[in-house]
């Protein structure tokens, strides 16, 4: 099997990882649309040959997944609370809450 694909899986999640902490809006979209393409190149594989090295690159690829999804969830917090803090400023009543 080869695993080349999976590799690069890994290095676009770590390039949106990377774009993330720096707050790059524009290498953040630069890294999802190339973690979108990838996404669809491997779309065409058939089938995966179930291997101790797949298993752990899925494993390594399933992490680095939910640590972009931590750092956007993040973001969107933050952004949610400027919005509040603007809104109070304004003397409004907070526009995002949670339910």
């Amino acid at each position: 099997m080869n695993l080349a694909p999976l590799a690069q899986l890994q290095a676009r999640h770590e390039a949106l990882i990377a774009a993330l902490d720096t707050n790059d809006i524009d290498a953040i979209g630069a890294a999802c649309t190339g973690l979108d393409e990838t996404l669809i190149s491997l779309s065409s594989v058939q089938a995966w040959v179930a291997t101790p090295e797949l298993k752990a690159a899925a494993e390594r690829i399933g992490s680095l997944a939910d640590a972009a999804a931590m750092r956007l969830n993040v973001l969107a917090d933050q952004a949610r609370r400027r919005a509040d803090a603007l809104a109070i400023a304004r003397g409004r009543a907070p526009t995002y809450s949670k339910s």
